[in-house]
C-alpha cells in the first residue's frame, strides 16, 4: 500500500498500542534524518527536498495486515461518522475504507 508522509503521520497518531510494530516501520532512520519531521504547534512540517535540491521520496510501500487495515478503517469510519474526518484525510480514508468521501 503506497502511503505518503502525511498519511503515515496520520496513521502514527491513530493506531493503538498493539500495532507498535507498524508504527516503528512507518519511517526508516534514513527517512527521519532526510525528512526532519518537526511539530510546530498543531502543524507537522517535513522537508520535501534535500539540501542539494534532490527530491526526498514521499511515498513508500508499508506492510499492513488485513486485521490492522480493518482496525484503521473502523477508526476512520468513526471519525467520518462523528464529523471528525477532515478533508486532508480523504485519500487515507479511501485507501483503508474504499468508496468516496465527500470533500468539504
Amino acid at each position: 500500500m503506497q502511503l505518503n508522509v502525511f498519511e503515515r503521520l496520520l496513521i502514527r497518531n491513530i493506531v493503538l498500542e498493539e500495532v507498535q510494530e507498524l508504527i516503528s516501520g512507518l519511517f526508516t532512520g534514513e527517512e527521519l534524518i532526510d525528512l526532519q519531521i518537526k511539530q510546530d504547534g498543531k502543524q507537522v512540517k517535513w522537508k520535501v527536498k534535500r539540501d542539494d535540491g534532490t527530491d526526498i521520496q514521499q511515498e513508500r510501500d508499508i506492510a499492513v495486515s488485513d486485521v490492522l487495515k480493518a482496525k484503521i478503517g473502523t477508526f476512520l469510519r468513526q471519525l467520518k461518522d462523528t464529523g471528525g474526518l477532515g478533508p486532508q484525510c480523504t485519500e487515507l480514508y479511501n485507501k483503508f475504507v474504499g468508496g468516496e468521501v465527500e470533500k468539504s
